[in-house]
């Protein structure tokens, strides 16, 4: 597959050791690229490695294997320059799924706003900041009222926004969400992903979307990624994977999202994926336009 030079994940593994003797794989060989502006989904079951994927993306985790570049610059590269540090700290940010733990209960939203432009060195000026404080959270949907109150003050959802407004602030050309809205209310959840669709359109950053909600995915995102026991098993054009779906686990994981009619849901057979046993041979295969498939035998 080729590789686009704004994100590029190439044969991304990592393993997690539990002991000397031993470790887990919880990503294996997983390789894809983002385009500058695009939204990319990355979806699977729990413990498919989509969250390990994101925090090797945003060197959070160093790989076990294999390579992982923003513009040009290796994340993970053992002589990067200052001027490259600095732009890998302030050009990406990461929204995590758990806002409670992301956010210091012993910080008012006004300091947890402004601790990354005093790390940044952005806009000292007191007038300037407070200004761009206030905008910021009114492109998240929030008052400046709660500028003073701590994360435990706060809904689920307004924490959330403050989480999108914080990474907002740095003006990011990249922004990774891991799993952003699966602990929150399904009504706070369509509000937070519309709000992803339209600051996107706004802003025109580049978008790694993790979740496990197939229907938001194809709602926000323009390609999906699908992963299956810690290996990308297909890549396609959102509309191109949803309705024509090849590897067996992605029409398993697709089938599997409920029907509103209840009398279609209960007569209806999901169909069951079952991962073949002796695989001598993986090899990533074209199968349509920007559409590709991990073929096992």
């Amino acid at each position: 597959m080729p590789y686009n030079d704004y994100v590029s994940v190439e044969h991304l593994s990592h393993r997690f050791r539990l002991t000397r003797k031993i470790a887990i794989d919880a990503v294996k060989d997983v390789s894809f690229s983002i385009d500058r502006g695009e939204i990319l989904g990355l979806v699977g079951e729990s413990g498919s490695g989509k969250s390990t994927v994101a925090r090797c993306v945003m060197g959070i985790l160093r790989p076990s294997g294999g390579r992982v570049t923003y513009d040009g610059i290796d994340v993970n590269g053992a002589r990067l320059s200052s001027e490259e540090k600095i732009r890998l700290q302030c050009e990406r940010q990461i929204i995590f799924q758990d806002s409670g733990s992301a956010l210091n209960p012993r910080m008012s939203v006004r300091r947890i706003l402004s601790e990354p432009l005093d790390i940044c060195g952005l806009a000292r000026d007191r007038g300037e900041r407070e200004a761009l404080l206030i905008q910021n959270l009114d492109f998240v949907g929030l008052d400046a009222g709660i500028l003073e109150s701590r994360p435990g003050e706060l809904s689920g959802g307004q924490r959330q926004r403050v989480s999108i407004a914080r990474a907002l602030l740095m003006k990011p050309k990249l922004i990774v969400a891991d799993e952003p809205i699966a602990s929150l209310d399904v009504s706070i959840q369509a509000q937070i992903v519309n709000l992803f669709k339209h600051l996107q359109a706004e802003h025109g950053f580049t978008f790694l979307f993790i979740a496990h909600d197939l229907a938001m995915v194809e709602f926000l995102c323009d390609r999906v990624g699908v992963m299956s026991k810690g290996r990308l098993v297909e890549l396609a054009p959102t509309r191109q994977l949803y309705d024509a779906p090849r590897h067996p686990y992605t029409r398993a994981l697709l089938s599997a999202v409920p029907i509103p009619d209840p009398r279609l849901e209960r007569s209806r057979e999901i169909p069951v994926y079952r991962a073949p046993e002796h695989v001598t041979r993986r090899e990533w295969t074209r199968v349509g336009f920007d559409h590709y498939v991990l073929m096992e035998r």
